[in-house]
């Protein structure tokens, strides 16, 4: 189209398959793991138009011009497959000479060391149209694939953060569901007739006790609410710095780095769900006569004097078992959507050394991060520190 204006049209089609772990396929059931879906040929369909404005003197370390890019990617709908969604993203670059005596008076070279300020931003986005895919698990969120969503952090954004650690997050809530329930004695491992207490024998429990212990749905006390990294559905990042040459192939950068991940589209609430897996321990307790269960003073009341331990005549202990469904509700309209929600920003240097064979830097950067999150309930898989070193291969931007 021009000097500087260039069309691009890229396209691609791939297929995931989700399949059982090799324990859930043998014969015995007592070593199968929690599988919350399992699905074949998710296919996805993409064709990813773009143009780009560029006025670089360079690609590898460029002192002066502008770089414009704009994709907008559109996957299923007339393409097929089983995923719809778009992603627009832009990313604008600009680098001019700062304070660079007479090398800004010259004309600049190409690859020529020049004290130079560059800056990006870059704004992405992604959203589900048409009828959205649907998953029993969070590998999908308001119809989008996961790992397409959002996440900030590390040396390519946010530099002082870990990788992928700066995300929307969503409380998740434990229940639990229950079939298939029965009680077994202790001590003979014999399965107990179900018998209402009049009719209770020596081998009977009573309705009551495994009602008890037939749930379905009921939140789980003994697992605390955790957050669900969900990703954001947009992002918006600001990178500044000034690049001084100092010696040779080694240049100091002080940097500025600013972002957030943050979510535009309003989210409905999602679960998960475990198969049932076969007779799992749900309890343990002491029956009395009747097949109920035993109280205390029922207990105390019924051990004769001469008993030098263990339980008196007609009670037993008995296990609770059942077929148990782990669910997980993942509350997405209550998680953190704002922009300002999730920003983080970091500042620091960075010494490069540039490889000549290869054509990139070895970093290392320096950070700190004044609104980093340290509380372990607010991030509790990704410690965020005040302070961080790193090092790295290639460029921010």
């Amino acid at each position: 189209m021009g000097r500087f204006i260039r069309l691009g049209l890229a396209y691609s089609f791939q297929t995931t398959d989700i399949i059982d772990p090799a324990v859930n396929r043998d014969s015995d059931p007592t070593n199968d793991i929690l599988v919350t879906f399992r699905q074949s040929g998710v296919t996805q369909s993409t064709v990813s138009p773009s143009i780009s404005y560029n006025t670089l003197n360079s690609s590898l370390d460029p002192t002066k011009g502008t770089a414009v890019t704009m994709v907008a990617s559109l996957t299923g709908g007339i393409l097929g497959g089983k995923v719809n969604t778009i992603a627009p993203t832009f990313e604008y670059k600009h680098f001019r000479p700062l304070f660079a005596g007479r090398e800004a008076r010259a004309r600049i070279e190409a690859g020529k060391p020049t004290r130079t300020l560059g800056m990006r931003v870059l704004f992405g986005h992604i959203s589900s149209y048409g009828t959205p895919f649907e998953s029993n698990s969070l590998s999908f969120v308001g119809g989008t694939p996961l790992f397409s969503r959002f996440f900030l952090g590390g040396e390519q954004d946010i530099r002082g953060f870990n990788i992928r650690s700066i995300s929307p997050t969503a409380p998740v809530v434990t229940s639990n569901t229950t079939q298939n329930v029965h009680a077994t004695d202790i001590l003979s491992g014999q399965t107990l007739q179900v018998r209402r207490p009049e009719h209770a024998n020596g081998n009977s429990v009573a309705p009551s006790v495994l009602d008890q212990f037939i749930v379905t749905n009921q939140v789980d006390p003994t697992v605390p609410i955790f957050p669900a990294f969900i990703g954001g559905d947009s992002q918006l990042v600001f990178n500044l710095e000034y690049r001084i040459p100092i010696i040779g192939p080694i240049q100091f950068a002080p940097f500025f780095d600013i972002g957030s991940a943050f979510i535009l589209q309003g989210l409905s609430n999602q679960s998960e769900k475990s198969e049932f897996i076969p007779n799992q321990l749900l309890g343990q307790v002491i029956l009395n006569p009747r097949g109920e269960i035993a109280k205390a003073k029922e207990i105390r009341k019924a051990t004769p004097p001469e008993s030098q331990g263990g339980l008196p005549p007609g009670f037993r202990q008995v296990f609770i078992n059942g077929d148990k469904q782990i669910s997980r509700d993942v509350l997405l309209s209550r998680s953190s959507t704002s922009i300002l929600d999730n920003y983080r920003y970091s500042l620091g240097g960075e010494l490069r050394v540039q490889v000549p064979v290869i054509n990139v830097p070895f970093r290392l950067i320096f950070a700190l991060n004044p609104n980093a999150r340290t509380e372990a309930d607010i991030n509790p898989f990704f410690f965020e520190k005040k302070k961080a070193i790193r090092f790295s291969v290639g460029r921010t931007f």
